[in-house]
């Protein structure tokens, strides 16, 4: 128990986990060489409703800090967060506010057009009807507050302490924050800072990397937009509600 308490803060001890691959891609940056990073769920699982293994079980136990998307998403790791355990960060609820409604909200408004369910709308019109009016994709991230996010405004007088007070209503709303990359840029914003609050030694490490990470995150997203940009597509299916940030 003494051994317990007396843990060791440091950039060679920290031991850090994460649920999925992208979100490891994202706390890895910020890191840096700092601490250890581990993933929970491996490539080719699910976290939504995969066993834990006794060897992943240890994995969250031994953990400092634990990044997940949500526990409504990532079921799997539900049990294991207990009301009072601080070392579980549900990324979702610090970016609350930029997340789109789910999929199935969505498809309800599909009944004020005609029986098709894509009465006269192209692309464009699919956005207006979900409060996003005359936007493009720049636009549709300018209305979330990403284009706008900057450093200054979450400051670290504004994130002390600002781990633990994070408990946003979220399950009402699309969960899957890896699918847009200036989304993961505001997940960063926000790992950066809950990392500094925790290890405040190494702060301007994480500010720096954060700085290099935003400005490769909007890179990708250039790319991903031209890509996009050549797709042209009607309605289509998916057999799984993750694209409503693609779209």
């Amino acid at each position: 128990m003494s051994v317990a308490i007396a843990k060791p803060i440091f950039a060679d001890t920290a031991e850090i986990a994460v649920s999925i691959a992208p979100l490891r891609f994202i706390v890895e940056k910020v890191a840096g060489d700092f601490g250890h990073v581990s993933q929970i769920v491996p490539q080719g699982q699910s976290a939504h409703d995969m066993s834990l293994r006794p060897s992943q079980r240890r994995l969250v136990a031994k953990s400092d800090l634990i990044f997940i998307s949500h526990p409504q998403l990532e079921a799997s790791l539900a049990a294991l967060i207990e009301e009072d355990d601080k070392r579980f960060i549900l990324l979702a609820e610090h970016v609350a506010s930029a997340l789109l409604p789910l999929d199935e909200s969505r498809v309800h408004d599909h009944d004020h057009h005609d029986e098709d369910g894509h009465d006269d709308h192209g692309h464009d019109d699919h956005h207006d009807e979900h409060g996003h009016d005359d936007h493009g994709h720049d636009d549709h991230h300018d209305e979330h507050g990403h284009d706008e996010h900057k450093h200054d405004e979450h400051g670290h007088e504004e994130h002390d302490g600002h781990h633990e007070e994070h408990h946003a209503d979220v399950t009402a709303m699309d969960l899957h924050i890896w699918m847009a990359p200036m989304l993961m840029a505001s997940v960063a914003e926000e790992i950066t800072h809950i990392l500094a609050d925790h290890y405040p030694e190494n702060s301007a490490v994480f500010e720096a990397n954060n700085e290099a990470l935003q400005s490769q995150l909007q890179m990708i997203d250039a790319e991903m937009k031209a890509e996009l940009a050549r797709l042209q597509t009607g309605p289509f299916m998916t057999m799984h509600h993750v694209t409503a940030y693609l779209e």
